[in-house]
């Protein structure tokens, strides 16, 4: 058979008590006729009787409420530890110590970095959380508290004479307060204080008690969970880091370090601005028969080996690559730093790029062997950050770009096409042959470009 439950033994033993003193009252009522003819001390021992059970009665239900209290503490200390949220942990000790002492206000208090007190919890007896326009409590008690680090309990505030004229207890007609510290390792963290504004008496002993050890209990909970939210802030704020190191290090293999090292993150905005700026295009010539004839594995391996080589190149010449298209890649140069030489670094750069590629060829066999046709520009663009706050690309727009790239697309494999105005600039310092001008898309007059084959030294 199962054990018995303790609370059905209490059960029955009230319902013992009760019956006891129903035979005595019934025994009183049957001797009272006989009562001229009975010593008066059988009545007396019969009253006495009555009265100690009626006191056995009363301690046992005294007793009851204190096994209670105790069984509560049980399921406090179970629920309190039963999360981690620091703020679902402060709501469940503040009911809970509203719920065991009848007061008609709870608030929680901890100290912050700075040492001070600081509300993280207030609610009141229907479990609503109470604005902070109510938070009329006694600082007077608190601060005792404090000092003292012992709790302070007060039956009528208005009466006591500890805080007989404080303006904190008068103005907001105090009557019970129920105030104890919360310590961790003792070490004082905060306070929790109940009080009730309408009724007196509220509070006694057995609450401060059961309220002082009950908040042991809350301290630590508190302390658990405000330690899980700092770890796993610290952890977030790790991975955060590592996702950041991340997007660095991609950002690096667009831009030159050079340049983000000059780069200043609080005067990057969503928008553009205009600037002179000098555009690289490179193309992968044949690249589309070619890929008709790969497996997507060895083209996407092909690829990256000759995009990487042109890429390098750019950045070598602390260049900006704006984005890889297919087998093309898009670059520029003076921004976002200004570069007095920047049209010569965008040649330097595409001479690299044929240099580059003739050495990876000689590492290829000849089927995978392949050349940029390089189309140079100068004019002016507008730069900068494109797209929403959660996806950016820092672009840039205009008529330069485009014709960078229709110039591109007229070059030869292992070419390279200056335009005029982008020849202006690098006259005298690199070696051209003349080439008929160009018909390009979109355009309604042919464009006058040079061949570049070479720097002068």
């Amino acid at each position: 058979m199962p054990a018995p439950r303790e609370d059905s033994h209490i059960l029955y033993l009230n319902r013992q008590i009760d019956e006891l003193k129903r035979l005595a009252d019934e025994l009183d009522v049957y001797l009272h006729p006989f009562q001229p003819s009975l010593p008066w001390s059988v009545f007396e021992h019969l009253q006495r009787l009555g009265e100690q059970i009626s006191h056995v009665k009363q301690t046992a239900s005294l007793l009851e409420n204190e096994r209670q209290k105790s069984l509560a503490l049980v399921d406090i200390s179970q629920i309190v530890n039963s999360t981690l949220d620091l703020n679902e942990v402060l709501r469940i000790v503040m009911d809970t110590i509203i719920r065991l002492t009848g007061a008609e206000r709870g608030f929680l208090m901890l100290r912050d970095k700075a040492g001070e007190l600081v509300t993280q919890v207030a609610r009141d007896w229907e479990r609503e959380s109470i604005h902070p326009s109510d938070f009329a409590i006694s600082r007077t008690v608190i601060n005792r508290v404090i000092s003292l680090e012992q709790p302070v309990l007060t039956t009528n505030a208005q009466l006591d004479p500890r805080f007989e004229g404080q303006d904190s207890v008068v103005a907001h007609n105090l009557l019970s307060i129920l105030c104890v510290p919360l310590k961790v390792k003792d070490e004082l963290t905060g306070v929790i204080y109940a009080d009730h504004r309408l009724r007196a008496g509220i509070f006694s002993e057995r609450e401060r008690d059961l309220l002082s050890a009950f908040a042991n209990q809350a301290a630590v909970a508190i302390e658990n969970a405000r330690l899980f939210e700092s770890t796993k802030k610290a952890l977030e704020e790790s991975l955060e880091k590592k996702h950041l190191e991340a997007q660095q290090r991609l950002f690096e293999r667009m831009v030159s370090p050079a340049v983000i090292e000059q780069l200043d993150p609080d005067k990057i905005q969503l928008g553009g601005q205009r600037a002179e700026i000098t555009v690289l295009f490179a193309d992968l010539r044949g690249f589309t028969r070619f890929s008709e004839h790969q497996a997507p594995e060895t083209l996407v391996a092909i690829l990256n080996r000759y995009l990487a080589a042109a890429a390098d190149a750019v950045l070598a010449h602390e260049g900006t690559i704006d984005k890889f298209m297919g087998d093309s890649i898009m670059a520029w140069f003076n921004a976002p730093i200004p570069q007095p030489d920047h049209v010569l670094r965008a040649v330097r750069a595409a001479l690299d790029i044929q240099f580059t590629v003739s050495q990876l060829q000689q590492e290829l066999p000849r089927v995978y062997r392949l050349s940029f046709g390089v189309g140079i520009h100068f004019g002016e663009a507008v730069l900068g950050l494109v797209g929403t706050e959660k996806r950016l690309d820092y672009t840039a727009v205009g008529d330069c770009v485009n014709s960078a790239k229709r110039i591109q697309e007229n070059t030869t494999p292992g070419q390279i096409l200056l335009s005029s105005e982008a020849y202006d600039h690098v006259a005298g310092k690199v070696i051209v042959n003349p080439v008929p001008p160009i018909h390009a898309k979109g355009k309604d007059r042919p464009l006058q470009v040079y061949e570049v084959v070479g720097l002068i030294e």
